[in-house]
């Protein structure tokens, strides 16, 4: 349903009727989330806890993510999500003027990981 509304988004967590939330991490390598970056906590236990008392942010990766990184997220949501690209919403004005495609069809959506494969290369 929240799919045919366009409704649907994906964080690093799953499916989502939420867009746009920054989440925050709280416990043992929880993984946080901002417009621009992405953050996660230790995960050895003693060490998270003597951040957390030190009154420390736990915190011990992180990345920020370039204009590029946050075009490609959104475009990768927009395949996966509401498997179609029928609008680009302007970063910085440097983008084309919002434009119109027809949704992918049925069998499209089972090439869907493969598009996302490129797009979207592993990073380390």
């Amino acid at each position: 349903m929240a799919q045919r509304a366009g409704r649907l988004h994906r964080n690093f967590q799953g499916y989502t009727t939420h867009s746009d939330c920054d989440l925050v991490s709280l416990g043992v390598s929880a993984i946080g989330q901002t417009d621009d970056a992405y953050f996660q906590n230790n995960h050895d236990l003693p060490a998270w806890e003597a951040s957390i008392d030190a009154g420390e942010l736990a915190i011990t990766k992180g990345l920020n993510l370039s204009r590029d990184d946050r075009l490609r997220r959104w475009v990768i949501g927009q395949l996966i999500c509401q498997f179609r690209l029928d609008r680009l919403r302007p970063y910085a004005g440097r983008l084309p003027p919002p434009i119109r495609r027809p949704p992918l069809a049925s069998a499209g959506r089972a090439f869907s990981a493969d598009v996302l494969r490129v797009l979207l290369p592993c990073r380390h």
